[in-house]
């Protein structure tokens, strides 16, 4: 038995979940941007901002500012320096 559905010119997708296409290549930069510039604010920590934010998803860190992920990192590593 043979289809007899017809079909148009155009393909429908289905949204993506991330959004536009380029939507998450600008939110990753900004994401890059951010953590850059917290280890720029906060040299000694250079190394640790990156790590410190490895599974955080971009969405979530282009809300804050540099500063604010300086300041989270610092003061998690100041209450494991305590321990």
């Amino acid at each position: 038995m043979t289809s007899t559905r017809e079909t148009s010119g155009s393909t429908a997708t289905a949204p993506s979940p991330f959004g536009e296409p380029g939507q998450q290549l600008r939110l990753e930069q900004a994401r890059e941007d951010r953590i850059m510039r917290a280890q720029e604010l906060a040299p000694e920590l250079a190394k640790l901002v990156p790590v410190f934010f490895r599974h955080v998803p971009a969405e979530e860190l282009t809300g804050a500012e540099p500063g604010e992920l300086a300041s989270m990192v610092r003061s998690h590593r100041e209450l494991a320096d305590d321990r």
